[in-house]
């Protein structure tokens, strides 16, 4: 499916389209007003297009579509040209310069709405599939630990309702006879007639059903697929249920990594949308290069370096988690330097980094019973995160002590900082907060989460917490006795 079509229960109603054309309307007005004044001021005509230029930016961001940005270019044009240009109060246009000007500034306009509306876009693009995959998460986890699989689909069904915002049923057929359950989250508008999608509920056993959604959003091509991950998994583990009573434990786990490898389908499918920020970009480049300034190529191709980056980064995270749940996170402990581990560290990002580091290490040799190439990732995720969230020229600690029986690392920086009430949730899987203010792109939620499955796996703790006066501190405590245990 192609961006450009309508998103996940994100559709223009008839109130919204009349709020946003009452935005336009008054937008283009203030700009004029602002203009007028200005002019008073003997500013130059080129001060009031960069104004008008400015609102359409506003009109762009503040309404959905690109029509209210081409229609504030219009109208911003015919304000410019009654307002500003001789003779002033008419629509007449006496020197051909004056419609050069005006084609120039329409088109100028026009690309600034549609650039400020793709980036509007891609923002809401990021928030709806953080919140298709925390879904698919919380209905995996209710499976994976569910001890009564009735229970586990009523519960399913209410998460399900809750987040499509309509009525959800899952029926479900044994040899007992058919089995529903059903939940209805009331939608607050009926402007739509109710749409129904069905998709069956396939098992190799003797267990089928369906899985139904009725609802009054406009169904798209992208919610029908959200809807079928979501039956897809409810499949998984109708199957993994009757498994328990038919099959051996061996099969079993086959199942289970059947269910895992579900959410991590549903993972990949969203790796698309850089994928095609990469090929959008490039197609700028290659059919406008003429037309084009150096700034305009340079952020292009800066944007598709970060989106690569971006899609390497993810793929590397969703291995190290494939890993993590499926048990094969295996330690190899040895008693490892900190200067060794530290100076291993600070040559993988000191050279690419703008921010100034300060190594912090006790006097006395501190050896600490660990698997150094887990412990190297999870301090690496850490100061990779101090990097991309802390002000250019700012500083950055890593710091690492004894602290009676455990050695404690600690990475501070003196960013924006994060919200205390994160301060937890930024562990938990795909999980990512409110970092847009940093970044173009949020992550998929997945490193932390990761650094806290292996600092667990050495029996220790990981902590975030404020750094004063301004910043973040992420907190590592590793037990120094035991460590070369088989835990």
């Amino acid at each position: 499916m192609k961006e450009g079509m309508t998103m996940d229960f994100r559709f223009t109603d008839r109130k919204r389209a009349g709020r946003d054309f009452a935005i336009s309307l008054m937008m283009v007005a203030f700009t004029t007003l602002v203009s007028l004044f200005f002019k008073s001021l003997d500013f130059q005509d080129a001060t009031l297009t960069i104004t008008y230029l400015l609102g359409v930016m506003g009109v762009a961001a503040l309404t959905r579509g690109k029509f209210f940005g081409i229609l504030a270019s219009f109208l911003s044009v015919l304000s410019f040209n009654f307002f500003f240009t001789q003779p002033i109060f008419t629509f007449y246009i006496n020197h051909p310069d004056y419609l050069v000007t005006f084609i120039v500034m329409f088109v100028a306009s026009v690309l600034i709405s549609s650039l400020t509306t793709r980036l509007t876009h891609q923002t809401e693009l990021s928030n709806l599939r953080q919140e298709r995959l925390r879904l698919l998460d919380e209905i995996n986890r209710l499976f994976i630990h569910s001890v009564s699989i009735q229970d586990t689909l009523g519960k399913v069904a209410d998460l399900s309702a809750s987040y499509f915002k309509g009525e959800v049923k899952i029926v479900v057929l044994t040899q007992g006879g058919p089995l529903l359950f059903k939940s209805v989250v009331p939608f607050e508008t009926d402007d739509f007639e109710p749409t129904i999608i069905t998709h069956p509920l396939t098992t190799e056993s003797e267990m089928s059903g369906s899985f139904s959604l009725k609802t009054h959003h406009p169904l798209t091509e992208e919610t029908a697929q959200f809807t079928l991950n979501v039956a897809n998994q409810i499949s998984a583990a109708l199957e993994k249920e009757a498994l328990l009573r038919t099959q051996t434990q061996a099969q079993i786990e086959i199942r289970e990594q059947k269910l895992r490898n579900s959410l991590l389908g549903a993972i990949s499918h969203d790796l698309r949308t850089p994928l095609a920020t990469i090929i959008g970009s490039t197609d700028t480049i290659i059919e406008n290069y003429d037309q084009l300034n150096e700034p305009i190529k340079k952020e292009l191709l800066t944007n598709i370096r970060d989106d690569a980056e971006w899609l390497i980064e993810s793929v590397e995270n969703i291995l190290s988690f494939t890993r993590v749940e499926d048990g094969k996170l295996k330690l190899n402990k040895q008693m490892e330097s900190v200067e060794d581990l530290f100076g291993d560290l600070v040559s993988h990002v000191v050279s690419t980094a703008k921010q100034k580091f300060v190594l912090d290490v006790p006097d006395e040799l501190l050896m600490v019973p660990m698997d150094g190439a887990l412990m190297e990732k999870v301090l690496l995720n850490l100061l990779n995160n101090a990097v991309k969230y802390s002000p250019l020229d700012s500083e950055i600690t890593l710091r690492a002590y004894r602290k009676g029986k455990t050695a404690v690392f600690e990475v501070s920086d003196h960013g924006l900082g994060i919200p205390k009430e994160q301060h937890e949730k930024i562990f938990e899987r795909f999980y990512s907060g409110d970092v847009g203010y940093l970044t173009k792109r949020k992550g998929l939620g997945l490193g932390l989460s990761i650094c806290k499955a292996i600092v667990e796996a050495h029996n220790g703790s990981i902590s975030a917490h404020d750094n004063h006066p301004q910043g973040s501190l992420f907190r590592v405590v590793l037990p120094l006795e035991g460590g070369l245990s088989d835990e």
